[in-house]
């Protein structure tokens, strides 16, 4: 049997009425926000150049941003308002990666970007890789905390192994060549 919440601490029930009461015409906005977004981002890729500042800022940016004020949408609607604050925090500093690329030069930060964001995931693949430096950091760092990490490590290795070379051979490419001192 299923153990119910602790109303006195989470009532979902009221929180949601609560939110309902107090936000209906803030929630109406983002939803229409959210749809209007969300053809937004198919017209104007579709009117663009396809070039990599209009899948950076149109098909990455606009994507997340409009996908994050869902999640602030659902959220609040479910009286989650203190929860909605970190897909609020994420669409910002997206919109704000968009402003700094329509700056101007606008094709270099993108690249930029498009590195910085494919490294991150080389180093997340590379943690999960045997006989790297930053899988042994990450299993130093665990066992300073004293925490097994339990999970399927044979495939782990084998997908982090993958995805790494994967991304160096997209790194290599002159077109995405950029500062080493950032990897």
């Amino acid at each position: 049997m299923r153990e119910p919440e602790l109303t006195s601490i989470i009532n979902r029930l009221e929180s949601e009425l609560n939110a309902k009461t107090a936000y209906s015409k803030q929630i109406e906005l983002l939803t229409d926000l959210v749809n209007y977004g969300s053809n937004l981002i198919v017209r104007a890729y579709d009117s663009s150049k396809r070039d990599i500042d209009d899948i950076m800022i149109i098909a990455v940016l606009l994507k997340h941003i409009v996908q994050m004020l869902d999640g602030v949408q659902l959220l609040i609607s479910g009286g989650n308002a203190h929860a909605a604050t970190l897909q609020a925090r994420s669409a910002f500093e997206a919109y704000l990666y968009m402003l700094w690329i329509m700056k101007g030069d606008s094709i270099r930060k993108s690249r930029y970007y498009y590195v910085f964001e494919i490294r991150k995931q080389r180093k997340w693949a590379l943690r999960a890789t045997p006989n790297t430096k930053e899988r042994e950091k990450v299993y130093g760092n665990i066992q300073r905390i004293r925490f097994r990490a339990s999970c399927k490590l044979g495939q782990t290795r084998r997908n982090g192994k993958d995805q790494s070379l994967g991304i160096d051979s997209v790194l290599s490419q002159p077109t995405f060549e950029t500062d080493q001192r950032y990897d």
